[in-house]
């Protein structure tokens, strides 16, 4: 692993983790909604680098806990078409999720 002194820090905008103008998302991010949240135009929340692995994706920590982060692509470019179908397929798999959350009588299931 290539590590880097703790003078170097990742921040989280609302376009992913940026670190040193490259992009980078991780599941930790999406699954606590870090892009979501609010920022001040003028302030980010900063987090401590560890360094980069051997295929080049981003190590920061939070805690005590080593996260890996794996660089975005933002040249993608999608046709407003292919914009919707995955729109319409993620707006799909959220009702599911919430179907087997819920139950289909809208009641919370215990386990």
């Amino acid at each position: 692993m290539n590590k880097n002194n703790n003078n170097h820090f990742a921040f989280i905008t609302p376009q992913g983790i940026n670190y040193q103008g490259q992009l980078f998302t991780c599941s930790l991010a999406i699954r606590e909604n870090w892009y979501a949240q609010p920022v001040n135009n003028n302030r980010f929340l900063a987090i401590p680098l560890v360094g980069f692995d051997e295929s080049g994706q981003l190590i920061f920590k939070i805690g005590s806990e080593d996260v890996v982060a794996r660089k975005l692509d933002v040249n993608i470019k999608l046709s407003e078409s292919d914009l919707n179908q995955y729109f319409l397929a993620f707006q799909e798999l959220k009702k599911e999720w919430k179907e087997r959350k819920l139950g289909t009588n809208g009641e919370q299931k215990v386990e």
